[in-house]
């Protein structure tokens, strides 16, 4: 009995030392570049991070008094509260996830056909659903007591003669970046996103538009951006549109939350639409609208940019003014995690 004990003994112990060699190590998952770190533990909600108490109350526009009285804010207290925040940071809606690249992100079927066409990938639409990150410029604030949520969802457009005022104001060089949450934009045929702004008729003159304008910007994975061309007639009247080609926030909204007119149509929506095609790319999982500044960015030719809006700036209402963002294709993002990402235009 002794002996027979002996040997299962010598038996488990040669088992351990040679068997489990056969077995290789864990694989390791590089670290994913584009991944934006985690919300803030100050705040409830996983996507806004904290802003400092009292700040939407001070950036209403209309509590805002250039000789203020008893109780009332100054200018000078508005700006020194802008001043205070340099950068707001969201983390994206859906975090980025590890992949490999060229496959199918579901289990392939042992016994599928290998030589069968691969599944296509389904395309739908959808508005922006998550806010990344938002850097106000000078005179920004207006609508930030309702941010996020004011810049996702369907645009409330106010049509030809009025602004909508469901919107955000960036500030002068403000900068936001948005995303689709699982989903990403893909390139069809044609007009594959639109951007809402709040730009009208000037007493309802189509020649005559308050224009402020905004430059578009997409990125594949967070860290490489592709900017859509964008040219500024100085020629021109600062109230033209055919001033601000490529820009956002040029043409009047006529889309809002009842679905009539389609905010995915751009024949009737409004708005200034967008073809990835045009820069060279086949998807984008990120959407930046940055605001030029008040002679503060160049075109291609040099032309410093200068619209309508740079000469009507308020405490809290300056830049550009976001309502929303349609996506007339969207595809999973699953499909795309770990497929190379492309170079924009002009790149080496």
């Amino acid at each position: 009995m002794i002996r027979r004990h002996h040997y299962l003994m010598v038996l488990l112990v040669a088992t351990f030392l040679f068997g489990c060699g056969d077995e290789d190590p864990p694989p390791q998952v590089a670290e994913d570049p584009a991944a934006t770190p985690a919300a803030p533990a100050e705040t409830d909600n996983p996507k806004v991070a904290a802003v400092p108490e009292g700040i939407p109350d001070l950036l209403n526009r209309e509590d805002i008094l250039d000789s203020p009285g008893e109780g009332e804010v100054s200018v000078s207290d508005v700006k020194d509260v802008i001043d205070s925040i340099s950068v707001v940071n969201f983390s994206p809606s859906v975090p980025p996830r590890n992949g490999n690249e060229g496959e199918d992100p579901e289990e392939a079927d042992p016994e599928e056909d290998p030589e069968e066409e691969p599944r296509e990938i389904p395309i739908t639409q959808s508005f922006a659903v998550g806010v990344v990150s938002f850097v106000p410029g000078s005179n920004a604030g207006f609508g930030s007591d309702e941010f996020p949520e004011i810049v996702l969802g369907s645009p409330q457009g106010g049509g030809d003669g009025a602004g909508s005022t469901d919107v955000l104001s960036l500030g002068d060089e403000g900068e936001i970046v948005l995303d689709f949450g699982d989903q990403v934009i893909v390139d069809k045929e044609g007009i594959d996103f639109t951007v809402f702004e709040n730009p009208f008729f000037a007493g309802g003159n189509p020649d005559s538009i308050f224009v402020e304008a905004g430059i578009v910007s997409v990125s594949q994975d967070g860290v490489i951006w592709c900017a859509f061309p964008f040219d500024l007639d100085p020629t021109l009247s600062i109230t033209n549109p055919a001033r601000y080609q490529g820009f956002a926030g040029v043409q009047p909204v006529y889309a809002d939350e009842s679905g009539d007119p389609n905010p995915f149509d751009p024949s009737v929506s409004g708005g200034d639409s967008f073809d990835l095609a045009s820069i060279g790319l086949s998807w984008a999982r990120y959407l930046r609208i940055t605001d030029p500044g008040f002679q503060k960015t160049a075109d291609a030719d040099g032309d410093l940019i200068e619209d309508a809006g740079d000469h009507v700036m308020g405490p809290g209402q300056g830049g550009f003014d976001l309502d929303a963002i349609a996506a007339l294709y969207v595809s999973p993002l699953a499909f795309f995690i770990g497929s190379e990402i492309t170079k924009c235009p002009g790149d080496d």
